[in-house]
């Protein structure tokens, strides 16, 4: 469904209650409010696009672009793209040591923050909807057969960040799920693309947690 344009204030989703109604997979862009929830309980909007791959604006995602939404709207992930073949998470004012669950298959902890915080935006892209070439912000990285954008609020200094991701391994034979030949799992990688020799590179001190699957 397409929810455009319904500037000058309007709400392009008004909801009087959330229990058993949801929204999923719109084009909410252009309004005054994307999604306006007048109930204590939460509205489950995920998986809608925004009008930014950044997700809607909201002040527990301070780097969101697209339509706002009000209080008590669950919009994590959002659709990072019209069709939705990438999907996004941000998350405001993390504190050092804080661990951010993304709910896209990575868990993330910012150290060494000075005191401050960090806002974050993150973009899971599949194999075929990432290109090297594209200015990207943030810094790129490579696991399995997904790309992720990791953007942050974090100027030019030293902080340590801490990347987890999760791979399927239901049967913990030690062999990554789905993949042909099977793919063991002391041999994952994960890789970071680097601007500057325009080089995919494998990060170093990397621990493969097989009885966690991370």
């Amino acid at each position: 469904n397409d929810i455009f344009d319904n500037g000058g204030g309007e709400t392009g989703i008004f909801v009087f209650s959330a229990s058993e109604n949801e929204a999923h997979h719109n084009r909410i862009i252009g309004n005054g409010l994307g999604v306006e929830n007048q109930d204590e309980n939460v509205f489950n909007a995920t998986l809608n696009y925004w009008g930014s791959e950044k997700g809607p604006q909201h002040s527990t995602n301070p780097m969101g672009e697209g339509d706002e939404v009000s209080d008590n709207v669950d919009f994590i992930p959002w659709c990072a793209d019209e069709d939705c073949k990438s999907e996004g998470a941000g998350f405001g004012g993390n504190e050092e040591g804080d661990e951010i669950d993304t709910g896209l298959d990575l868990n993330i902890t910012f150290d060494n923050l000075s005191g401050g915080t960090a806002d974050i935006s993150v973009i899971k892209y599949g194999e075929d909807e990432i290109d090297e070439d594209d200015e990207l912000p943030g810094t790129l990285f490579g696991f399995l057969d997904n790309f992720y954008n990791i953007d942050s609020d974090l100027g030019d200094g030293t902080f340590n960040i801490t990347l987890v991701f999760h791979y399927p391994d239901a049967d913990q034979d030690g062999f990554v799920d789905n993949t042909t030949p099977a793919l063991p799992e002391t041999s994952l990688e994960v890789m970071f693309f680097n601007t500057t020799t325009g080089e995919w590179e494998a990060l170093t001190g990397e621990i493969v947690d097989t009885v966690a699957n991370t």
